[in-house]
């Protein structure tokens, strides 16, 4: 992966800080159309072998989100999370806007990430199941809130924002476009009416958010650039903004 790929800059628009105070809509009466199988095969052409897969085990009145994932190869030596599901319905989008209907999302982990049935069971914290929380949480959550989730915006977890596991300050979650990807895996046609955009979820600190929403979101981007961040999920990385009254979360690295 070359060291020149980082976040991207975004264009002139500013994308919001999504609060979700209001509980959940009724679910979508449109028929939902799956294409779990065209993600499967497009992930293995682009990423990977898929190695198993995050079953969907909630009772959801919505869609069934589940989780690929792949493991580290010589190529890509990091753990990448791709959701499938999220686009079996399109979003809401706001009138005369040209962001995405169909929308899945991506997380990439470093490769020191435990991936192990030890590690994930929740009797042991939620040190490294949280990005699975994360993603299928993200990718419901424009379906039950007539929504959508596209490049640039932010979503806080809860409000204030909470963080994710026990041992990071990370607290929410920023939609950008992969630059860990190729650009022929960043899209993937299935139809005339149905194209699926991938993008990536990079953490954010609290202090990064309000940033945000004090400077925008092209200043964010530059200063995340200048920390040299890719869209690699680093629960402990430093932050672009000064961190004050914060103790260091220490875990095993």
């Amino acid at each position: 992966m070359p060291d020149e790929y980082q976040i991207t800059s975004p264009t002139s628009h500013t994308p919001p800080i999504i609060r979700h105070d209001n509980p959940p809509k009724k679910s979508h009466t449109a028929q939902s159309q799956s294409s779990s199988k065209e993600i499967n095969d497009h992930i293995q052409k682009h990423i990977g072998k898929i190695e198993s897969i995050f079953l969907d085990e909630t009772d959801s009145d919505h869609l069934n989100i589940n989780i690929n994932w792949v493991k580290p190869t010589t190529k890509r030596p990091v753990y990448t999370l791709i959701t499938s599901g999220m686009s079996d319905l399109p979003m809401t989008i706001p009138k005369d806007s040209h962001e995405p209907k169909h929308v899945e999302l991506i997380m990439t982990l470093p490769s020191y990430w435990k991936f192990d049935e030890k590690s994930l069971n929740a009797l042991n914290g939620d040190q490294w199941y949280w990005p699975i929380d994360l993603l299928k949480d993200l990718a419901k959550f424009p379906h039950q809130h007539n929504a959508n989730l596209g490049p640039y915006h932010i979503l806080p977890n809860s409000d204030p924002p909470q963080p994710y596991g026990q041992t990071t300050d990370l607290c929410c979650a920023f939609i950008t476009p992969s630059v860990l990807t190729s650009t022929r895996f960043n899209q993937l046609k299935i139809n005339e009416n149905k194209k699926i955009h991938f993008y990536s979820v990079v953490g954010l600190f609290q202090e990064e958010m309000d940033y945000k929403l004090q400077h925008g979101t092209e200043a964010l981007v530059l200063k995340l650039q200048e920390l040299g961040l890719k869209d690699i999920v680093y629960p402990q990385r430093n932050a672009c903004i000064p961190q004050k009254n914060k103790k260091r979360r220490f875990g095993f690295f």
